[in-house]
């Protein structure tokens, strides 16, 4: 066998002992390089001589060497192995030398290379499981040839102090640090001054930072660009000795990168130990990647198939909560007992029920979803409520995201409120506006667009108003029957029970919610409420029904299944509903005939509005619609839907439009609640692509994809095909485009106005839930300082345009004769606030905001034109409660 050299000794060692070595050389390379890379670069070096190289290897790693090259590895010691493996003469090599005794075979695991042979003692660190722990205890083995059980406590910042239990000479890569280290560093010799002073520095920082609230790290360990109203949340859950913080943004400011900073700084900090993220299934993956790719934080996604394989690997009585320290579940699997309880008793194993589990935090996403949809004067709690608010207590911090936190009932508003932080909101009770102050951060994209007009595009909703439409249209028609039908309902119900009426009338809603949206939709709900009607099933009194009025949204488990079998539940509860309801006369069940018949004929024919939206794909996205071959523009275009039955219309109408045009099968896509992960992906990717490289142009949505999907990129024209009864539904919508990173300056967002049907008229409901929304929740500036006090807080303080700002300038604060407020003070949390008018505190005064370098926005009571919907009907403020305010 020939003589080793450095190429051939190093092929012998471990990537991970190659990585030491190069460490220890001083030398450039990149972890993530292959060993042969580590092997190349050592063998190359001039510092990296081979005596130094061996001086440097443990005496097990020299014999490997000399077993791998064919030399006697016999000997105790390292000098005489050194010089055989440099072709010296060795006192082994004298014939008259005493050979040593044969060497008893050693255990498997001495032959790894990097086993340091030192003596374990507690109080060392170890390397196990690729992380460093603590020795607390070393047990030696009660028999020979037995292994040695170690006790050891964490030290890496995700689960420091997390114990751990193991077979010391049966753990791959263990080793034992510190000494070996510190010979290494004498051995190097002194720093250079100035990389000392960097160092130093650097340290000092880091432990101000540690325990400075106005201090920030996590900005500078986030792969992001970070605006200046992004570390307000960040400023005020660092000022609370508890997170309690909800950050209700509009929609598209970035809430999960400011979730991400909170999150990062606590655990730099070293404040959060467990994490779960809570959020709507359509998101799960992104959180995932976000958190992943932004911040560097690794997530567990908690779903079925993660448990499945959990027991699979550690039996079935594991707790999967267990296994990682941060989690990222779906809400439809918090309302799951079979996941709810292990993770009750992952938070609190040993605790009593009125405790809370240190270091531990939950980010809700979409927060609103957790709020009772009931406008009763006490909030009914829905599944989701009570699962949130029992699981919320056991967190010690709590972060709720949601753009949409109040959804036009006060008493639903102030049980959400309670939810985050009981000790100062009580639900039934109107929110003080200070205590809101404290734990809400709220900036809408209108004043943050008055400071950069760069970052945010300019939103013009625009009616699509289609009039003039002739007496006999299918949709008119319809509209005329059914307000009669309902009509006859009503007066048959009056003298029903209470639960016969409400059946009776929940099932005309949902027949007009459903026309709303489309003939087809109507025509299969008005087919299942006349087989129901046939049947005459004995009643179901106490069943549980859904609310028919409201669309399968993201935030509901049944949004994840296929649309066959969500089609089935709802046909169930149409039925079922029906069923409680009184018999029907004789011109009743004329009228569902005829509205049939009309209904049949027309729920495959285009409607007013698909030929409206024809219209304007021939003018904005395919010029030539209609010719063979006809090519496509860049402009993407995103139509909203609620139900399925009206998403297959769509695609239909559609589809049969574009049939003749340039690639038409690859034009059109569906986004919904069934799809799997992966289709749901694959969609999202290709509508985000450039338009030059994706044929994709047009994508019809459920509201499966209203919440927290980004599909901003290459969009800025979006469609309400039907409106939802929730405004919060509807901004939800608009934010899919609306948004951070939008390409384009103005992005529109339309929808249809139908003035001769009677339906339409639940627009103007809707404007005046918007109107409350922003009445009694408003706008929240960007920044804050601390409140001034006396004198100071009296003083008018100039304003950054020339405007004045007085005491008078406090939440709910109004003007008293223009129209529009020259200002956009935050409305008070409510209207009792003037109803109960108190006398103000003497020097009380709004707390001044800001951020040190960033201008303070125009704020007003109420926007001119609602974000989601037309122009608002103005209420003048009566003269008492201006003169109170």
């Amino acid at each position: 066998m020939p003589q080793p050299d450095k190429r051939s000794a190093l092929q012998v060692l471990t990537k991970a002992r190659l990585r030491e070595l190069v460490d220890a050389f001083e030398l450039k390379l990149a972890a993530a390089e292959s060993k042969d890379a580590h092997v190349e670069l050592l063998a190359r070096s001039k510092k990296a001589t081979l005596p130094k190289l061996l001086d440097l290897l443990l005496r097990d790693e020299l014999k490997d060497i000399c077993r791998a090259h064919g030399l006697p590895d016999a000997g105790r010691d390292k000098s005489p192995i050194v010089a055989r493996l440099l072709g010296q003469p060795t006192p082994d090599d004298d014939p008259t030398a005493t050979p040593d005794p044969p060497s008893q075979p050693r255990p498997a695991h001495s032959t790894t290379p990097w086993r340091d042979a030192s003596p374990l003692e507690p109080g060392q660190i170890v390397h196990v499981r690729a992380r460093q722990y603590l020795v607390n205890e070393v047990v030696p083995p009660p028999h020979p040839g037995h292994a040695t059980l170690l006790r050891l406590s964490c030290l890496e910042d995700d689960a420091q102090g997390a114990p751990l239990e193991v077979l010391w000479e049966h753990e791959l890569d263990a080793r034992i640090l510190g000494r070996a280290s510190w010979d290494r560093v004498a051995s190097r010799g002194f720093d250079r001054p100035d990389l000392f002073s960097a160092y130093l520095h650097t340290l000092r920082w880091s432990c101000v930072t540690a325990t400075d609230p106005r201090l920030f790290q996590a900005p500078y360990r986030a792969g992001i660009e970070v605006k200046d109203y992004q570390l307000e949340p960040l400023r005020m859950a660092l000022a609370m000795p508890r997170v309690r913080l909800f950050i209700a943004d509009d929609v598209g400011l970035g809430k999960t990168i400011e979730a991400g900073l909170i999150l990062r700084e606590m655990l730099l900090r070293q404040r959060v130990r467990q994490v779960v993220v809570a959020c709507p299934p359509s998101v799960v993956r992104q959180w995932q990647e976000e958190m992943e790719q932004r911040f560097g934080l690794t997530f567990v996604i908690f779903d079925r198939d993660y448990v499945a394989a959990c027991r699979r690997e550690r039996g079935y009585g594991v707790n999967p909560w267990t296994t990682h320290t941060r989690f990222i579940i779906s809400h439809p699997l918090l309302r799951d007992e079979a996941y709810a309880a292990p993770l009750r008793e992952w938070l609190r194993p040993e605790t009593t029920d009125t405790e809370t589990t240190a270091q531990s935090l939950l980010i809700l996403d979409e927060a609103h979803n957790a709020a009772p949809a009931s406008g009763a004067r006490y909030a009914v709690d829905s599944h989701f409520t009570r699962a949130i608010r029992e699981l919320a207590q056991r967190f010690e911090h709590r972060l709720f995201l949601s753009a949409t936190p109040h959804n036009g009932h006060s008493n639903s508003f102030s049980a959400l409120l309670e939810i985050l932080d009981p000790d100062r909101f009580c639900r039934g009770v109107q929110p003080d506006a200070r205590l809101l102050d404290e734990v809400m951060v709220r900036r809408l994209k209108s004043d943050l667009r008055e400071i950069s007009t760069d970052d945010f595009p300019d939103r013009r909703v625009v009616p699509e108003v289609i009039d003039h439409l002739p007496d006999d249209a299918p949709e008119l028609h319809l509209s005329r029957l059914l307000q009669r039908y309902r009509e006859l309902r009503e007066a048959r119900l009056a003298a029903a029970p209470r639960s016969q009426r409400s059946a009776g009338l929940l099932v005309i809603i949902a027949l007009q919610k459903r026309l709303l949206s489309s003939i087809e939709a109507f025509a299969s709900t008005l087919a299942v409420h006349r087989r129901a009607i046939d049947k005459h099933p004995t009643p179901a009194t106490d069943a549980e029904t859904f609310d028919l009025s409201e669309g399968t949204g993201s935030d509901d488990e049944r949004a994840e299944l296929p649309d066959d079998e969500l089609a089935r539940e709802d046909a169930a509860q149409v039925e079922l509903i029906t069923s409680r309801s009184p018999t029907l006369g004789p011109e009743e069940r004329a009228l569902l005939a005829e509205m049939a018949r009309i209904a049949e004929s027309a729920r495959h024919l285009p409607d007013a509005r698909v030929r409206r939206f024809l219209e304007w794909l021939g003018l904005h996205g395919c010029p030539d619609l209609g010719q063979p071959g006809a090519a496509w523009t860049n402009r993407r275009v995103l139509l909203f839907t609620e139900y399925a039955d009206t998403k297959r219309y769509l695609i239909h109408q559609i589809s049969a439009a574009i049939e003749s045009t340039d690639d038409a099968s690859r034009r059109i896509a569906a986004f919904h609640g069934g799809m799997g992960d992966e289709a749901r992906e694959q969609i999202k990717h290709a509508f985000n692509a450039d338009p030059a490289k994706h044929p994709l142009r047009i994508l019809v949505a459920t509201d499966a994809a209203r919440e927290g999907v980004n599909l901003q990129n290459h969009c800025a024209d979006l469609f309400h095909f039907d409106i939802p009864w929730n405004p919060g539904r509807m901004e939800q919508r608009n934010g899919r485009i609306d948004r951070k990173l939008q390409r384009s300056p103005i992005v529109h967002c339309r929808y249809f106005v139908l003035p001769q049907r009677a339906e339409d008229r639940v627009l103007d409901v809707l404007v005046r839930k918007t109107a409350t929304i922003h009445r009694e929740l408003g706008s929240l500036s960007p920044g804050r300082r601390a409140q001034p006090r006396g004198a100071a807080a009296r003083r008018h303080r100039p304003h950054p345009r020339g405007r004045p700002h007085g005491p008078d300038r406090r939440p709910g604060a109004a003007p008293k004769d223009p129209p529009r407020p020259p200002d956009r003070p935050r409305a008070r949390a409510g209207p009792q606030a003037s109803a109960r008018p108190q006398a103000p505190r003497p020097g009380a005064a709004r707390p001044a905001r800001g951020i040190p370098g960033l201008a303070r926005p125009q704020r007003r009571a109420l926007p001119r034109r609602p974000q989601c919907l037309a122009r608002a009907p103005r209420r003048r403020t009566p003269r008492a409660a201006r003169h109170h305010r």
